[in-house]
């Protein structure tokens, strides 16, 4: 692993003022590096859980008129056609499921846990999929999904849902321009792990941005993308991958990423089946 040595160097002189000796001191502060950004972090995540204190009552306001309109309709005595109703049991869905985000992000800024339970990883996949399922064939993104069977285990399914969300709309946004707009998402496990890995084949992440990439507010799209670049025309936060990142904290799970530029980039989630 690479240290960080900060140096001291003291000239030492004789009485005719030409140098006799130097002294150098090298002290290691990569411990106290690395302390120095896990606060800086934390001070960004801390904005974040304002930011989101500020507008959840907000949000929870428009998302509960929304459902209760929608069971309304699904539930009232007048008949409505299949179509439309696996339309709006969808948007039923979504609406709900944008609660729980809200809900997260406030959870974990502040720090107050997750509710974890038993749940199949491999469900969670597929709910989230279906959420954005219309928008990826809209845009002629073919979806690949790959899954193993995997015992149930414990984790928080509406965080872990995020995380995935999270990580098809960067891959939904990296492929907008390209040639081959192929998605992957693969589950499986590994002796005690499970993994969820997501794969596009889009413009790909320079090797530069891959220290920053968790940073909460740290993005390369609209922007903050070069002019001409496929993410200039996508509007972005910098706190999809700082989320996901926070929640696997949660799990005690990880996250890593490859990528070639022009080629894709693959996310893959590890989480321990037996926390």
């Amino acid at each position: 692993n690479r240290r960080r040595i900060a140096w001291a160097i003291t000239a030492l002189t004789s009485t005719c003022g030409t140098v006799d000796h130097i002294i150098a001191t090298g002290i290691d502060v990569t411990e106290r590096r690395q302390s120095e950004e896990a606060l800086r972090r934390a001070e960004r995540l801390a904005v974040v859980g304002t930011l989101a204190g500020g507008v959840a009552h907000e949000f929870n306001n428009i998302h509960q008129a929304i459902i209760t309109n929608l069971d309304l309709l699904l539930r009232g005595k007048h008949q409505v056609n299949p179509t439309l109703r696996s339309k709006l049991e969808r948007i039923h869905k979504a609406t709900w499921r944008a609660a729980e985000i809200t809900d997260n992000l406030l959870s974990f800024s502040r720090h107050n846990g997750s509710a974890k339970r038993e749940a199949s990883l491999n469900e969670v996949v597929e709910d989230t999929l279906a959420i954005v399922d219309s928008e990826l064939s809209a845009k002629g993104i073919e979806v690949d999904l790959c899954m193993e069977t995997i015992s149930n285990f414990v984790m928080d399914a509406a965080q872990i849902g995020q995380a995935v969300m999270n990580l098809i709309i960067n891959a939904h946004h990296a492929m907008l321009e390209s040639p081959t707009k192929q998605l992957t998402i693969q589950t499986g496990y590994d002796q005690e792990h499970a993994f969820i890995r997501v794969i596009d084949t889009g413009c790909g992440i320079p090797k530069e941005h891959f220290p920053q990439l968790f940073d909460p507010f740290f993005t390369t799209k609209g922007e903050h993308s070069q002019p001409g670049h496929p993410l200039a025309r996508v509007k972005g936060t910098g706190l999809g991958l700082s989320v996901t990142n926070t929640i696997l904290d949660d799990h005690n799970g990880k996250i890593t990423v490859e990528s070639k530029i022009d080629e894709g980039t693959t996310f893959t989630i590890t989480l321990p089946m037996n926390p």
